[in-house]
């Protein structure tokens, strides 16, 4: 197991919520 700094975790938090919007966005532009 190894430790996360504040600034990696934070990056792949905002890439991973990226990723997901952008499926979102393709499943839910209809609104």
């Amino acid at each position: 197991m190894f430790v996360w700094s504040e600034e990696a975790f934070s990056a792949e938090v905002e890439r991973f919520w990226a990723e997901t919007n952008k499926k979102k966005r393709g499943t839910y532009d209809r609104e």
